[in-house]
C-alpha cells in the first residue's frame, strides 16, 4: 500500500497564504506543519494541495521554492483536488491534514497512517474527526483512494465536495469508518491549535517554547499551557 499525505488548503477554512506564510520563530507556519509531517515514517511521500484561488499563489510558490510537490485544482472542488492529487501520486491510501493546523501531532500522523496500512483496504475511512475528544488543530484521517473514488463518483452535492472528505465519512452505511478518539491525557476539545486570529498567540507561544524542536508532542504542548495558566492564575492572585 502506498500512503501519501497531503497538507491541503481551503477545506475547512478559507485561510489563505498570507496567513499561512506568517514567519514564527524563523519559518513559516506552513513549513512547521511540513517539518512536524516529515516525521512520520509511515508514510510514502507528502504533497501540498492547494486551491486555484489567487489566495493560495504564495503557498505554491513556497513549495516549489523548498521543493515540494503541490497541486492546485478548483476551491469549489476540495473532493476533486484530493483525488486529483493522489491519483498523481500513484497513491493507494491517502492521509489529509490541513494547512492552518500547523502543531499537528507527528505521533497522530503515524497512528492513522499505520492503522490505514494495518486494515489494508479492510476499512475505508480511518480518523479523528468524527469524535471531538482532540483540541482542534489535531485533525488527522485517512482513506483508502478507491474509497475516496466512489464517494467523488457519488456525490453530487456542492457543499459536500468543496469539504473535500465529508460524503466518505458521513455515510457509514456505504463506507466502513473507524474513528480515532483521543487518549485520556490528550482528551482536550476545549483547545484550539488551528490558525485563527485568536489562536495564533497560543500557536506562537508553543512555537517559541519548543524553540528548535519539531518532534514535541501534544501531550507536551498541553502540559505546557496548562502550566503557564497555573502561572498566570498565581500572578493574578498576588
Amino acid at each position: 500500500m502506498k500512503v501519501v499525505a497531503l497538507l491541503t488548503t481551503g477545506l475547512r477554512s478559507s485561510i489563505g497564504s498570507d496567513a499561512l506564510l506568517r514567519e514564527v520563530a524563523g519559518k513559516p507556519l506552513l513549513a512547521h506543519a511540513l517539518d512536524r509531517m516529515a516525521r512520520v515514517d509511515k508514510l510514502d511521500a507528502i504533497a501540498v494541495v492547494a486551491t486555484d484561488s489567487p489566495a493560495d499563489a504564495g503557498i505554491e510558490r513556497f513549495c516549489k521554492a523548498r521543493g515540494i510537490t503541490c497541486y492546485r485544482g478548483s476551491g469549489e472542488d476540495g473532493l476533486g483536488r484530493l483525488l486529483a492529487a493522489l491519483k498523481a501520486e500513484a497513491a493507494t491510501a491517502g492521509v489529509v491534514i490541513a494547512a492552518d493546523a500547523p502543531l499537528v501531532d507527528p505521533a497522530t500522523i503515524d497512528h492513522v497512517a499505520n492503522l490505514i496500512r494495518l486494515t489494508d483496504g479492510m476499512v475505508d475511512w480511518i480518523g479523528t474527526p468524527l469524535t471531538k475528544s482532540y483540541p482542534l488543530g489535531m485533525e488527522v484521517e485517512a482513506f483508502t483512494v478507491a474509497a475516496l473514488d466512489d464517494s467523488s463518483r457519488r456525490c453530487l452535492d456542492p457543499d459536500e465536495r468543496r469539504e473535500g472528505t465529508t460524503h466518505l465519512r458521513s455515510n457509514s452505511r456505504l463506507y466502513r469508518l473507524l474513528s480515532v478518539t483521543a487518549p485520556a491525557e490528550q482528551h482536550r476539545p476545549e483547545l484550539d491549535f488551528s490558525v485563527t486570529p485568536a489562536s495564533m498567540p497560543t500557536i506562537e507561544a508553543v512555537i517559541r517554547h519548543f524553540a528548535g524542536r519539531d518532534d514535541y508532542g501534544l501531550t507536551e504542548m498541553i502540559a505546557f499551557l496548562d502550566a503557564r495558566s497555573k502561572g498566570a492564575k498565581g500572578t493574578a492572585r498576588v
